[in-house]
Protein backbone atom coordinates (compact mmCIF):
# COMPACT_ATOMS: atom_id res chain seq x y z
CA UNK A 1 0.00 0.00 0.00
CA UNK A 2 1.44 3.35 -1.08
CA UNK A 3 0.67 6.25 1.25
CA UNK A 4 1.02 9.90 0.19
CA UNK A 5 1.96 12.28 3.00
CA UNK A 6 1.44 16.04 2.76
CA UNK A 7 4.49 18.03 3.89
CA UNK A 8 4.48 21.58 5.20
CA UNK A 9 7.48 23.72 6.11
CA UNK A 10 8.65 22.69 9.58
CA UNK A 11 5.84 20.13 9.80
CA UNK A 12 6.30 16.75 11.42
CA UNK A 13 7.82 15.16 8.29
CA UNK A 14 9.68 18.25 7.05
CA UNK A 15 13.14 16.82 7.72
CA UNK A 16 12.15 13.50 6.16
CA UNK A 17 11.24 15.45 3.01
CA UNK A 18 14.42 17.53 3.06
CA UNK A 19 16.90 14.78 3.84
CA UNK A 20 15.30 11.75 2.27
CA UNK A 21 17.90 9.28 1.02
CA UNK A 22 17.82 9.83 -2.70
CA UNK A 23 17.77 6.82 -4.97
CA UNK A 24 20.51 8.22 -7.17
CA UNK A 25 22.09 10.77 -4.85
CA UNK A 26 22.01 11.73 -1.22
CA UNK A 27 19.46 14.51 -0.93
CA UNK A 28 20.66 17.27 1.37
CA UNK A 29 19.64 20.65 0.08
CA UNK A 30 18.26 24.02 1.02
CA UNK A 31 14.59 24.29 0.09
CA UNK A 32 13.49 27.58 -1.47
CA UNK A 33 11.10 28.37 1.38
CA UNK A 34 10.10 31.74 -0.11
CA UNK A 35 8.01 29.94 -2.73
CA UNK A 36 7.43 26.50 -1.19
CA UNK A 37 3.78 25.74 -0.52
CA UNK A 38 3.44 21.98 0.02
CA UNK A 39 5.32 18.76 -0.58
CA UNK A 40 4.34 15.13 -0.99
CA UNK A 41 6.17 12.02 0.21
CA UNK A 42 5.33 8.55 -1.09
CA UNK A 43 5.70 5.93 1.62
CA UNK A 44 5.16 2.20 1.89
CA UNK A 45 5.37 0.76 5.39
CA UNK A 46 8.47 2.46 6.82
CA UNK A 47 10.15 3.13 3.47
CA UNK A 48 10.02 6.35 1.48
CA UNK A 49 9.61 5.76 -2.24
CA UNK A 50 9.60 9.30 -3.64
CA UNK A 51 8.98 12.97 -3.07
CA UNK A 52 7.93 16.11 -4.93
CA UNK A 53 7.66 19.75 -3.85
CA UNK A 54 5.15 22.37 -5.00
CA UNK A 55 6.03 26.05 -5.33
CA UNK A 56 3.94 29.10 -6.10
CA UNK A 57 6.09 31.75 -7.76
CA UNK A 58 4.10 34.73 -9.07
CA UNK A 59 6.62 35.19 -11.92
CA UNK A 60 6.05 31.68 -13.26
CA UNK A 61 3.34 32.35 -15.80
CA UNK A 62 2.24 30.16 -18.68
CA UNK A 63 0.43 32.18 -21.36
CA UNK A 64 -0.12 34.84 -18.71
CA UNK A 65 -1.67 32.41 -16.23
CA UNK A 66 -0.23 31.28 -12.86
CA UNK A 67 1.31 27.86 -12.40
CA UNK A 68 2.34 25.39 -9.75
CA UNK A 69 6.06 24.75 -10.10
CA UNK A 70 7.26 21.27 -9.09
CA UNK A 71 10.76 20.42 -7.96
CA UNK A 72 12.87 18.49 -5.44
CA UNK A 73 11.74 15.36 -7.27
CA UNK A 74 13.00 11.89 -6.36
CA UNK A 75 11.33 8.56 -7.14
CA UNK A 76 12.09 4.88 -7.37
CA UNK A 77 11.72 3.31 -10.81
CA UNK A 78 8.03 2.55 -10.36
CA UNK A 79 5.53 4.49 -12.46
CA UNK A 80 2.71 3.79 -9.99
CA UNK A 81 4.61 5.66 -7.26
CA UNK A 82 5.31 8.53 -9.65
CA UNK A 83 1.68 8.68 -10.75
CA UNK A 84 0.42 8.92 -7.17
CA UNK A 85 2.85 11.76 -6.42
CA UNK A 86 1.87 13.78 -9.49
CA UNK A 87 -1.85 13.14 -8.98
CA UNK A 88 -1.41 14.66 -5.52
CA UNK A 89 0.14 17.72 -7.18
CA UNK A 90 -2.74 17.90 -9.66
CA UNK A 91 -5.28 17.79 -6.81
CA UNK A 92 -3.41 20.55 -5.00
CA UNK A 93 -3.29 22.74 -8.13
CA UNK A 94 -7.02 22.29 -8.75
CA UNK A 95 -7.79 23.10 -5.09
CA UNK A 96 -6.25 26.57 -5.55
CA UNK A 97 -7.72 27.07 -9.06
CA UNK A 98 -4.44 26.81 -10.95
CA UNK A 99 -4.51 24.98 -14.28
CA UNK A 100 -0.80 24.82 -15.16
CA UNK A 101 2.01 22.73 -13.69
CA UNK A 102 5.60 23.33 -14.76
CA UNK A 103 8.89 21.74 -13.79
CA UNK A 104 11.22 20.49 -12.70
CA UNK A 105 12.41 23.64 -10.95
CA UNK A 106 13.30 24.02 -7.30
CA UNK A 107 11.37 27.22 -6.70
CA UNK A 108 13.17 29.51 -9.13
CA UNK A 109 15.77 29.43 -11.88
CA UNK A 110 18.42 30.10 -9.22
CA UNK A 111 17.81 26.53 -8.03
CA UNK A 112 18.18 23.24 -9.87
CA UNK A 113 15.87 22.94 -12.86
CA UNK A 114 15.36 21.28 -16.28
CA UNK A 115 15.60 17.66 -17.40
CA UNK A 116 18.27 16.37 -19.74
CA UNK A 117 16.15 15.24 -22.70
CA UNK A 118 18.71 13.09 -24.57
CA UNK A 119 21.18 10.40 -23.46
CA UNK A 120 23.89 11.96 -21.32
CA UNK A 121 27.30 10.28 -21.56
CA UNK A 122 30.14 12.05 -19.77
CA UNK A 123 28.41 15.07 -18.16
CA UNK A 124 30.62 18.12 -17.75
CA UNK A 125 31.38 19.76 -14.41
CA UNK A 126 28.29 21.54 -12.95
CA UNK A 127 26.01 20.16 -15.65
CA UNK A 128 22.62 19.01 -14.30
CA UNK A 129 22.24 15.24 -14.46
CA UNK A 130 18.88 13.55 -15.05
CA UNK A 131 17.92 9.98 -14.26
CA UNK A 132 16.57 8.90 -17.68
CA UNK A 133 13.32 7.40 -16.41
CA UNK A 134 12.41 10.66 -14.65
CA UNK A 135 12.02 12.40 -18.00
CA UNK A 136 10.20 9.37 -19.44
CA UNK A 137 7.75 9.26 -16.50
CA UNK A 138 6.83 12.95 -16.87
CA UNK A 139 6.28 12.60 -20.62
CA UNK A 140 4.22 9.42 -20.12
CA UNK A 141 1.95 11.28 -17.68
CA UNK A 142 1.25 13.94 -20.31
CA UNK A 143 3.82 16.68 -19.69
CA UNK A 144 5.05 18.46 -22.81
CA UNK A 145 7.89 20.85 -23.57
CA UNK A 146 7.60 24.38 -22.20
CA UNK A 147 11.14 25.51 -23.09
CA UNK A 148 14.35 24.09 -24.52
CA UNK A 149 17.95 24.71 -23.50
CA UNK A 150 21.20 23.68 -25.17
CA UNK A 151 24.84 23.08 -24.44
CA UNK A 152 27.13 23.41 -27.44
CA UNK A 153 30.68 22.17 -27.86
CA UNK A 154 33.58 22.83 -30.19
CA UNK A 155 36.87 21.01 -30.61
CA UNK A 156 38.17 23.84 -32.78
CA UNK A 157 39.35 26.79 -30.71
CA UNK A 158 38.37 29.91 -32.66
CA UNK A 159 40.36 33.13 -32.15
CA UNK A 160 37.97 36.01 -32.86
CA UNK A 161 40.13 38.62 -31.16
CA UNK A 162 41.00 40.53 -34.34
CA UNK A 163 37.29 40.88 -35.15
CA UNK A 164 36.55 42.33 -31.73
CA UNK A 165 39.69 44.36 -31.00
CA UNK A 166 38.13 47.58 -32.37
CA UNK A 167 35.11 47.18 -30.09
CA UNK A 168 37.40 46.42 -27.15
CA UNK A 169 39.41 49.59 -27.84
CA UNK A 170 36.15 51.56 -28.05
CA UNK A 171 35.11 50.30 -24.62
CA UNK A 172 38.53 51.25 -23.23
CA UNK A 173 38.16 54.76 -24.64
CA UNK A 174 34.76 55.00 -22.91
CA UNK A 175 36.51 54.22 -19.63
CA UNK A 176 35.42 50.57 -19.33
CA UNK A 177 37.84 48.36 -17.42
CA UNK A 178 38.16 44.58 -17.73
CA UNK A 179 39.06 43.12 -14.35
CA UNK A 180 39.68 39.61 -13.11
CA UNK A 181 37.41 38.36 -10.33
CA UNK A 182 39.01 39.29 -7.01
CA UNK A 183 39.33 35.94 -5.25
CA UNK A 184 40.65 37.68 -2.13
CA UNK A 185 37.35 39.56 -1.69
CA UNK A 186 34.65 37.18 -2.95
CA UNK A 187 31.86 38.57 -0.74
CA UNK A 188 32.34 42.03 -2.20
CA UNK A 189 32.47 40.73 -5.76
CA UNK A 190 29.44 38.46 -5.38
CA UNK A 191 27.47 41.20 -3.64
CA UNK A 192 28.04 43.53 -6.58
CA UNK A 193 27.35 40.75 -9.09
CA UNK A 194 24.02 40.03 -7.41
CA UNK A 195 22.70 43.50 -8.25
CA UNK A 196 24.11 43.27 -11.76
CA UNK A 197 22.58 39.84 -12.48
CA UNK A 198 19.17 40.93 -11.21
CA UNK A 199 19.24 43.78 -13.71
CA UNK A 200 20.89 41.92 -16.62
CA UNK A 201 18.63 38.84 -16.42
CA UNK A 202 15.36 40.59 -15.56
CA UNK A 203 13.85 39.83 -18.98
CA UNK A 204 14.90 36.17 -18.99
CA UNK A 205 12.25 33.48 -19.18
CA UNK A 206 10.74 32.75 -15.72
CA UNK A 207 13.34 34.97 -14.03
CA UNK A 208 12.96 35.80 -10.32
CA UNK A 209 15.16 38.35 -8.52
CA UNK A 210 17.45 37.06 -5.81
CA UNK A 211 18.63 38.69 -2.59
CA UNK A 212 22.29 39.52 -2.16
CA UNK A 213 22.55 37.16 0.80
CA UNK A 214 21.12 34.17 -1.06
CA UNK A 215 23.16 34.95 -4.19
CA UNK A 216 26.38 34.94 -2.17
CA UNK A 217 25.35 31.68 -0.49
CA UNK A 218 24.70 30.02 -3.85
CA UNK A 219 27.82 31.37 -5.57
CA UNK A 220 30.40 30.81 -2.84
CA UNK A 221 30.78 27.07 -3.63
CA UNK A 222 31.99 28.03 -7.13
CA UNK A 223 34.95 29.99 -5.73
CA UNK A 224 37.44 27.08 -6.05
CA UNK A 225 36.63 26.90 -9.77
CA UNK A 226 37.30 30.58 -10.44
CA UNK A 227 40.48 31.30 -12.39
CA UNK A 228 41.37 34.97 -12.86
CA UNK A 229 41.94 34.44 -16.60
CA UNK A 230 38.49 33.00 -17.14
CA UNK A 231 36.19 35.04 -14.94
CA UNK A 232 36.19 38.65 -16.09
CA UNK A 233 34.14 41.63 -14.89
CA UNK A 234 33.72 44.74 -17.07
CA UNK A 235 33.07 47.98 -15.14
CA UNK A 236 32.13 51.48 -16.24
CA UNK A 237 31.61 54.51 -14.04
CA UNK A 238 31.80 52.42 -10.91
CA UNK A 239 29.31 49.71 -11.85
CA UNK A 240 29.43 46.32 -13.53
CA UNK A 241 28.39 46.37 -17.19
CA UNK A 242 29.58 42.93 -18.29
CA UNK A 243 30.49 39.59 -16.77
CA UNK A 244 31.69 36.19 -17.92
CA UNK A 245 32.26 33.13 -15.75
CA UNK A 246 34.06 30.12 -17.19
CA UNK A 247 36.07 27.28 -15.71
CA UNK A 248 37.95 24.12 -16.58
CA UNK A 249 35.91 20.94 -16.93
CA UNK A 250 37.94 18.84 -14.54
CA UNK A 251 35.71 15.83 -15.21
CA UNK A 252 37.22 15.58 -18.69
CA UNK A 253 40.61 13.93 -18.42
CA UNK A 254 40.94 13.31 -22.16
CA UNK A 255 40.87 16.95 -23.34
CA UNK A 256 41.59 20.25 -21.66
CA UNK A 257 38.10 21.71 -21.89
CA UNK A 258 36.80 25.14 -20.91
CA UNK A 259 33.15 25.57 -19.87
CA UNK A 260 31.66 28.98 -20.65
CA UNK A 261 28.91 29.09 -18.02
CA UNK A 262 27.56 32.64 -17.56
CA UNK A 263 27.67 35.62 -19.91
CA UNK A 264 25.78 38.85 -19.30
CA UNK A 265 25.96 42.54 -20.09
CA UNK A 266 24.21 45.75 -19.09
CA UNK A 267 21.09 46.09 -21.25
CA UNK A 268 21.97 49.67 -22.25
CA UNK A 269 22.63 49.75 -26.04
CA UNK A 270 25.98 51.49 -25.51
CA UNK A 271 27.35 48.16 -24.26
CA UNK A 272 26.31 46.20 -27.34
CA UNK A 273 29.13 43.89 -28.36
CA UNK A 274 30.29 43.37 -24.78
CA UNK A 275 29.49 39.65 -24.93
CA UNK A 276 31.65 39.16 -28.03
CA UNK A 277 34.52 41.07 -26.46
CA UNK A 278 34.42 39.10 -23.21
CA UNK A 279 34.15 35.78 -25.07
CA UNK A 280 37.08 36.68 -27.32
CA UNK A 281 39.24 37.76 -24.38
CA UNK A 282 38.65 34.48 -22.60
CA UNK A 283 39.10 32.39 -25.74
CA UNK A 284 42.42 34.14 -26.38
CA UNK A 285 43.60 33.10 -22.92
CA UNK A 286 42.31 29.55 -23.43
CA UNK A 287 44.22 29.13 -26.69
CA UNK A 288 47.43 30.39 -25.04
CA UNK A 289 46.90 27.96 -22.15
CA UNK A 290 46.50 24.93 -24.37
CA UNK A 291 42.76 24.31 -24.16
CA UNK A 292 41.60 22.14 -27.05
CA UNK A 293 37.86 22.06 -26.43
CA UNK A 294 35.15 24.45 -25.28
CA UNK A 295 31.56 24.04 -24.03
CA UNK A 296 28.97 26.82 -24.14
CA UNK A 297 26.72 25.68 -21.33
CA UNK A 298 22.96 25.66 -20.71
CA UNK A 299 21.71 28.31 -23.13
CA UNK A 300 18.03 29.16 -23.50
CA UNK A 301 16.66 28.36 -26.97
CA UNK A 302 16.15 32.03 -27.93
CA UNK A 303 19.12 33.45 -26.04
CA UNK A 304 21.72 35.57 -27.81
CA UNK A 305 24.40 33.37 -26.22
CA UNK A 306 23.38 30.50 -28.51
CA UNK A 307 23.98 32.72 -31.55
CA UNK A 308 27.30 33.84 -30.06
CA UNK A 309 28.30 30.22 -29.57
CA UNK A 310 27.87 29.67 -33.29
CA UNK A 311 30.53 32.30 -33.98
CA UNK A 312 32.94 30.05 -32.10
CA UNK A 313 31.98 26.96 -34.12
CA UNK A 314 29.77 25.53 -31.37
CA UNK A 315 27.46 22.63 -32.25
CA UNK A 316 24.79 21.11 -30.01
CA UNK A 317 26.04 18.38 -27.68
CA UNK A 318 23.09 18.21 -25.25
CA UNK A 319 19.50 19.40 -24.97
CA UNK A 320 17.40 20.02 -21.86
CA UNK A 321 13.71 20.69 -21.35
CA UNK A 322 11.47 22.42 -18.88
CA UNK A 323 8.07 20.74 -18.98
CA UNK A 324 4.43 21.80 -18.57
CA UNK A 325 1.09 20.14 -17.92
CA UNK A 326 -2.22 21.81 -18.75
CA UNK A 327 -5.03 20.65 -16.48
Amino acid sequence: MIEILEIEINGSNWNDFRFMDGFHKKVDEKIETEYFRIGFLAKSNATYLGRIGCYINSRHLVDGNPSVTVGNFECIEDYMVFEKLVKAVVSFAKSININNIIGPMNGSSWGSYRFVSVPQPDPFLLEPVTVPYYYDFFKRFGFSKLASYYSQKTDVMIDNWDKNRTKYDHFLEMGVTFDSFDRENPNTEFNELSDFCNAAFKNNFLFSPITNTLFIEKMMPTLPLIDSKYTIIARHLGKIVGFMFSYQDKLNQAKKTLVLKTLARDLNPEYEGMGSVLSSLIMLNAIKDGYSSCIHALMFENNISKLLSGKFNGTTMRTYELLKLKL
